[in-house]
């Protein structure tokens, strides 16, 4: 089991600013993925719109229950050795290369040319 370790701090920080367009979809990260113009979908010109359960009442409600949940079923799979923990605060290729450098996987092609890219 890969368990993707995220302090409910920083779940709160992303899922707070997270945004949708009312018109098209699309998914903003006010962090990551910001729009061009502030409150206005990049592809469709729609208002930006935080979802109804994105409050932090909802999402301590939601924090708690993946905990109640969850931790039960890591620590048994802890006691027998099969879990495997990855901080993901880094940026997601950082994140893959950790997954594959501890289930003993090569560095992915896109890691492999990043860092050929940086020696040059």
């Amino acid at each position: 089991m890969i368990h993707l370790d995220l302090p409910d701090s920083e779940v709160e920080r992303r899922v707070l600013a997270r945004r949708l367009c009312a018109g098209c979809g699309m998914d903003y990260s006010l962090i990551e993925n910001s729009p061009s113009e502030d409150g206005m979908c990049d592809a469709c010109g729609g208002e930006l719109i935080k979802r109804e359960d994105d409050t932090q009442e909802a999402l301590a409600v939601r924090l708690r229950e993946y905990h109640e949940k969850t931790n039960p079923v890591l620590d048994i799979f802890r006691r027998k050795e099969y879990v495997i923990t990855v901080d993901t605060r880094p940026g997601k290729q950082q994140v893959q290369q950790a997954i594959r450098d501890r289930i003993g996987l090569p560095p992915s092609r896109l890691t492999a040319a990043s860092s050929q890219a940086d020696a040059r």
